[in-house]
């Protein structure tokens, strides 16, 4: 296990999605090979294909992919009269535009320059390269691009497995859909069109094919990760700076670090159902499973575990024998839960020092495309804090973690 250097001014942000409007070369849907030569293309690889639903190609789609990681994607369609073709959306990584993974947390300097960089890869595709204003959100006033879609991440280390355990069996207020649980893999709030959803997973077993290729041996990494999309995206993110009119509705144009914590947080620190418990692994006998669920729930909910008992022992009416035996197994599972606190878990701290893997083999082949642009000043400008955005050009400094990275790849 490589522990990545801390990341001045962490995001806590993974994969990003924005909704945007304009033209691109159509020369590259028909003879991409020929036309990215044309254009100059040779730094990252390009691909597409039409988009599926359902397994199914949808006519007049188009996904086209600007790295070599997956992390620059964009969504195009076709218009059926002009037969022109138009990104629609982009879907982009921070961490995987830099390193080539997402297993390392950003900076906000990193965060720029990778928005940056997505930008130069798109700016080539478009018809007329000005519209390039429409490609990242909060930059120019005429804009066209804003926010659909953030996944806000926050990764612990759990060596011992006790916060899995514990927030295996949690519930998300704010989400009607039932949690799918995985196995003791991972854990899901939400579906594809759930505004909010939660995922509690294993980093480091996600990854696990990545780390025997370039031979790191990770250690237990638990990644809590929140997922805001469309109208809860502005609810949550749009307070004044961070929202602009676009076609008639607000939308989140921009957002500083201090706002993605303050969400994420939000969210877990209202979990319900957190518990860790000795018997964990545990299987209990057939028929102590009554008591023992009596037990648990009396852990998360606000009825004592007596007013459970007798409740129990009312509605059920068990022979003395098997309501021993189950008040017995009540007492243990109670006696046997240990605490969980999600606001001592989930502190400003564990934001500031998240865990996280490097590949140093594999970040070292991004270097040149890292080395290649500074960030720009006006997206410094845009996702500064709102009280620092006049002294923005500081966060070119506040890049120092990529340039020690730098040396340290070399």
């Amino acid at each position: 296990m490589i522990i990545h250097p801390f990341a001045k001014h962490p995001l806590p942000l993974d994969k990003c999605g924005i909704t945007t409007n304009v033209q691109i070369n159509t020369d590259l849907i028909t003879d991409t090979e020929a036309t990215a030569e044309r254009l100059g293309i040779r730094w990252y690889d390009i691909s597409q294909g039409s988009a599926k639903r359902h397994g199914e190609e949808k006519a007049g789609t188009r996904l086209i992919q600007l790295h070599r990681y997956e992390a620059v994607r964009m969504f195009c369609t076709r218009t059926p009269d002009t037969s022109e073709w138009f990104i629609k959306s982009i879907t982009l990584n921070p961490a995987k535009i830099l390193y080539g993974h997402n297993g390392r947390c950003v900076g906000l300097g990193q965060f720029c320059q990778a928005l940056t960089i997505a930008r130069e890869l798109i700016r080539p595709v478009l018809l007329n390269p000005a519209d390039s204003i429409h490609i990242i959100p909060g930059v120019d006033p005429e804009g066209l691009a804003y926010w659909n879609m953030l996944e806000l991440r926050l990764d612990l280390y759990d060596f011992e497995g006790r916060l899995w355990h514990a927030m295996r069996n949690a519930r998300c207020p704010g989400v009607n859909v039932a949690p799918v649980r995985h196995g003791e893999e991972s854990l899901k709030h939400g579906n594809k069109r759930c505004q909010l959803a939660l995922s509690v997973y294993h980093k480091d077993k996600e990854m696990q094919d990545l780390c025997k290729k370039f031979d790191v041996t990770p250690t237990p990494v638990l990644r809590v990760e929140v997922i805001l999309k469309g109208d809860k995206l502005v609810e949550e993110l749009g307070k004044p700076g961070n929202t602009a009119v676009i076609n008639g509705r607000s939308r989140v144009v921009r957002f500083c670090g201090a706002d993605l914590v303050r969400v994420h947080q939000k969210v877990v620190h209202a979990l319900k159902g957190c518990n860790e418990s000795r018997h964990a692994d545990a299987k209990p006998p057939m028929n102590d499973k009554m008591g023992r669920m009596i037990g648990m729930l009396s852990t998360v909910d606000n009825t004592s575990l007596e007013d459970a008992l007798a409740m129990y022992k009312e509605r059920f009416l068990p022979s003395d024998v098997t309501y021993r035996r189950n008040r017995a197994a009540a007492l243990d599972e109670h006696a046997a839960t240990i605490p969980f606190s999600p606001s001592e878990v989930f502190s400003q701290h564990a934001y500031l020092y998240q865990a996280g893997i490097c590949f140093p083999q594999l970040e070292q082949g991004l270097y040149n495309l890292r080395d290649e642009f500074e960030i720009d000043e006006a997206i410094a400008m845009a996702y500064r804090a709102p009280a620092d955005r006049a002294a923005a050009f500081h966060i070119i400094h506040e890049a120092e973690d990529i340039i020690g990275y730098r040396s340290y790849a070399r």
